[in-house]
């Protein structure tokens, strides 16, 4: 793999009728800087890795989960590295069933794009890997009705994360829990607008204090941070159409400065704006060519 590269989902997928493709695999060499269109699971059952996202690295041991987005990431210090490999469209997430999105865990891990692992105990990991494996062998299967196993593993295992993570901040009330998953589905629909603090406070009852402790405690980043990464996933999607200005790209995704959005972007996803547009543009064109 080239530095740089932009993976396709669909380079990865058995068959587009199923957006989500899983593997476990075990290796030991680093991987150099790249990014994806799609959000990936890492499940890590064995070895390590040090995982860096922009300036930020996180080492990765056995019950690390984390999940990536669109930001240029690498791997280093790869030995005995064994972890689950779940690509998957973001659709799946929407089709999942409303009582999942009620789910804590669910809305502090699968809709942030926050990058930060987290650590399951060896009971929850040992709960994951049944769904994970299980999952995995669907994905590989083409007997009839394997999509549709395949789906319910996803959903299943979405659904037993959700709940190791919601255990990890259970000392937080239920009332707060509604108050953050309000604000945070707020922020998901309205991204593109301005946002203020004191307009968030004036759509709760928490206190500007209480808000801020409870939003980091749940997604691991500041309101703001959180509409920042919003962004900046919007923008690489638009990014990927190439007869859109960078200048239109920053004020659809809710930049009102093109420069603090190209800061900001490459701070985030390691390049520029521009540059991420050639190394989508030019995956797309030796995806095609082989077609």
């Amino acid at each position: 793999m080239a530095p740089g590269t932009v993976i396709n989902l669909y380079d990865r997928l058995r068959t587009r009728d199923l957006p989500v493709s899983a593997v476990h695999a075990v290796s030991s060499r680093d991987y150099p800087a790249h990014a994806h269109d799609y959000a990936e699971l890492i499940i890590v059952t064995g070895g390590c890795a040090l995982h860096r996202v922009g300036d930020a690295a996180e080492p990765l041991t056995r019950g690390s989960v984390c999940l990536i987005g669109t930001f240029v990431h690498s791997l280093s210090r790869v030995k005995g590295y064994a972890r689950y490999n779940i690509a998957f469209s973001r659709e799946m997430l929407a089709s999942l069933g409303g009582d999942v999105w009620g789910i804590p865990g669910f809305h502090s891990f699968f809709l942030t794009g926050i990058t930060a692992p987290r650590v399951l105990t060896e009971k929850q990991l040992a709960a994951a890997d049944i769904v994970a494996s299980r999952l995995v062998q669907e994905c590989r299967s083409s007997v009839p009705g394997a999509q549709t196993l395949a789906r319910a593993a996803f959903s299943e295992l979405v659904v037993v994360l959700s709940r190791s993570f919601t255990a990890s901040v259970k000392h937080a009330g239920r009332d707060a829990y509604a108050e953050i998953s309000r604000i945070a589905w707020h922020l998901e629909t309205n991204y593109r607008m301005p946002i203020t603090l004191s307009a968030l406070v004036d759509r709760s009852t928490l206190s500007l204090r209480h808000l801020m402790r409870m939003f980091r405690t749940l997604y691991g980043v500041s309101p703001i941070e959180y509409v920042l990464i919003l962004r900046i996933r919007h923008a690489a999607s638009l990014l990927r159409i190439a007869a859109k200005r960078i200048t239109d790209v920053a004020f659809e995704s809710g930049f009102s400065d093109s420069n603090y959005f190209s800061r900001q972007f490459k701070r985030a996803m390691g390049c520029t704006p521009r540059e991420y547009r050639a190394q989508s543009i030019e995956h797309d064109r030796g995806r095609h060519s082989k077609i």
